[in-house]
């Protein structure tokens, strides 16, 4: 894991997991105009305070924060040929991964 991401890979798949949960009004609309217009803020609970309070598990434990980088964050790879399969997510009810 890099050492320029304050977070895991835990995070990005515990939100793309709660996308289709329908337990977080975070997701509900499709715009944030609809969710005021239907108190979805009092009546569900946000993705953000849950993440907030799971924070370290979250963390990359390589983090070294911004300010002691001394090189420009790299940018995300995005050759068709460089992708690959993010095993973690897409196998995790697989018993052969």
């Amino acid at each position: 894991m890099s050492s320029e991401f304050e977070f895991n890979d835990k995070l990005i798949a515990f939100i793309a997991e709660e996308v289709y949960n329908c337990k977080y009004g975070d997701f509900f609309f499709n715009c944030e105009q609809d969710r005021i217009k239907n108190e979805v803020r009092d009546k569900t609970f946000t993705l953000w305070f849950t993440i907030d309070m799971h924070k370290e598990f979250f963390k990359n434990p390589a983090y070294i924060g911004l300010e002691k980088c001394s090189r420009v964050t790299r940018l995300p790879i995005v050759e068709y040929e460089r992708l690959r399969f993010w095993r973690e997510y897409y196998s995790k009810y697989s018993e052969s991964s």
